[in-house]
């Protein structure tokens, strides 16, 4: 990632409150749909299944990069997820929501929402050996604290909280705002005590597993005998073990000290090969490559190139059927994306609607057609890119693909710093971009609306104002099955326009699991440790 933005600059950037450009940050990057039901809204929230027979047993050990040595370390994004519960856990492959301290939610209205928290529910022991019950009022404290430390989704989103009862909790919103589940299922809104454990700094939690110890290789987390969900968790224990660099963390798979191995890269993942007993998973990452236009000679009020020829739809059109969007995926084992990117299964056109759409199909005949229709000269641009973008066979596949419909393509790649102040300025003819970092999907669309990324313009000049008021309409639904239904309409408002960037790809991440491990699914992204961790098994 070579450019960041705080979580406090992502609300600011996404035009006011409303949106949040990821769930944490959003990043210029150089270098499989589901086929879900659009008509049926599931329930508000289902629960886990009827309580697993069997006793609890086994032990997984999971790897993480921290500093070395003995030193008191914070817990990790993992640990937090692992230790601490929240409100509700969101599973961003259906969009349904999952009880955790709250049994049950209800939208008074698009400002208010109402929790019934489960009964019985404790915090784990602290250093004196208490455990105190989770109550409403104990929310309420720890959200006002962390919304007086700045934290956005309780500073910024958040208008204030009540606490009628101890059983019921209410957030009232500045806006209507379509992430709030997300944010509530993240690590920043996991509900903490106010006294710490024994052995660490944090504020205790209520999460499956306990934190028990540390020493110069990691963190223990034991079962909680008293969690929330009657036969969870099924694993005794999860070892977290730090490891310097990445290496380290490859030799440690390769040894079997550790049985899940999320590769940075393909040195890794074909180092990992060696070890017989694993099985090898992917999933796309929360990244899109496309290829944007720029439509109009200024943008902002301040003049920038472009190529007249955009402006026609056909040529639009023409562009997109050149692209050989199966053939672009197969050099670096992608995924054909939305334009909200694979990743986000629930909010994405399922790939078989994809794959059937007319700007999806390649056909250089029908490009050359549309050109001759629309009566242009041939047409000539320059496609910039980050000399770290891609890999090079990507880059010369698709310039070849548009050469071979009847434009004049040449893409230019260009020193990082320089092509990225050039692209969000919207001054180029033609940008390949790969976007990182989006946890959330509003940035896919956000992306092609009138006002663009920062609410001043759009980076390609494109405006649809249908699209705007589908867009809009969908980042302002709370219920994140309703909002994911309404975000794939939004989506075939814009593709019935050809819009001014294409979305081409997912580049997708892989991990190695240990053959014994069992109910660690890879795919569910935040939502396998922060929930499905109760889940997991490894056999002793």
């Amino acid at each position: 990632m070579v450019r960041t933005y705080s979580r406090r600059d992502a609300l600011r950037l996404a035009s006011g409150v409303g949106l949040l450009a990821g769930g944490g940050w959003l990043g210029i990057a150089c270098g499989d749909g589901s086929d879900g039901d659009d008509a049926a809204t599931p329930p508000a929230v289902v629960p886990r299944d009827d309580p697993p027979d069997g006793e609890r047993s086994g032990r997984l050990r999971l790897g993480v990069l921290r500093q070395e040595g003995f030193a008191s370390q914070p817990f990790s994004r993992l640990e937090q997820l692992l230790a601490y519960s929240r409100l509700v856990a969101l599973d961003p492959r259906s969009a349904t929501v999952h009880p955790d301290l709250a049994s049950t939610f209800e939208v008074i209205e698009p400002l208010e929402v109402r929790f019934a928290l489960r009964p019985g529910v404790f915090l784990h022991p602290d250093l004196e050996d208490l455990a105190v019950p989770v109550t409403a009022e104990l929310i309420q404290r720890d959200f006002e604290r962390r919304a007086a430390d700045g934290v956005p989704l309780f500073a910024d989103v958040l208008d204030r909280i009540e606490a009628p009862d101890s059983a019921t909790l209410v957030l009232h919103l500045r806006a209507p705002f379509a992430l709030l589940f997300e944010m509530l299922a993240s690590p920043d809104a996991s509900v903490r005590g106010e006294n710490r454990y024994s052995a660490f700094s944090e504020e205790v939690g209520s999460g499956p597993f306990v934190p028990a110890g540390q020493d110069s290789t990691g963190h223990a987390l034991v079962a909680n005998s008293r969690y929330h969900e009657e036969g969870y968790p099924r694993l005794d224990r999860v070892n977290v073990l730090h490891f310097a660099d990445e290496d380290d963390l490859d030799r440690a798979f390769l040894g079997s000290e550790i049985d899940v191995r999320h590769h940075p890269d393909a040195e890794s993942r074909d180092r990992a090969l060696e070890r017989p007993d694993m099985q090898q998973v992917t999933r796309p990452r929360r990244a899109l490559r496309g290829l944007g236009l720029s439509l109009l000679p200024s943008k902002g009020g301040v003049p920038t190139v472009h190529v007249e020829a955009f402006q026609d739809e056909r040529v639009r059109r023409a562009v997109s059927v050149a692209l050989d969007r199966a053939a672009l995926a197969e050099v670096d084992g992608s995924r054909v994306a939305s334009p909200v990117g694979a990743a986000h299964r629930a909010d994405s056109l399922p790939n078989n609607e994809l794959l059937a759409h007319p700007l999806y199909q390649h056909d250089p005949a029908e490009a050359a057609k549309l050109l001759q229709a629309a009566a242009v000269d041939p047409v000539e641009f320059r496609i910039t890119a980050s000399a770290s973008v891609g890999p090079r066979s990507y880059t010369t596949l698709l310039e070849q693909q548009l050469r071979e419909a009847g434009f004049q393509a040449q893409i230019r790649l260009e020193d990082h710093a320089d092509w990225e102040a050039a692209f969000f300025a919207g001054d180029f003819e033609a940008a390949l971009f790969e976007l990182t970092g989006l946890d959330t999907p509003d940035v896919g669309l956000t992306l092609h609306r009138t006002a663009g990324l920062d609410g001043r313009f759009s980076l390609w000049g494109y405006s649809n104002p249908v699209f705007d008021a589908s867009a809009n309409a969908a980042l302002a639904e709370l219920v994140p099955s309703r909002r994911a239904a309404a975000i794939r309409e939004a989506q075939r408002v814009l593709l019935e326009e050809a819009p001014g960037m294409f979305p081409l790809v997912t580049p997708v991440e892989v991990a190695s699991i240990a053959s014994r491990v069992g109910g660690y699914r890879f795919d569910a992204y935040d939502f396998n440790p922060g929930w499905l961790a109760a889940e997991w098994e490894r056999p002793a």
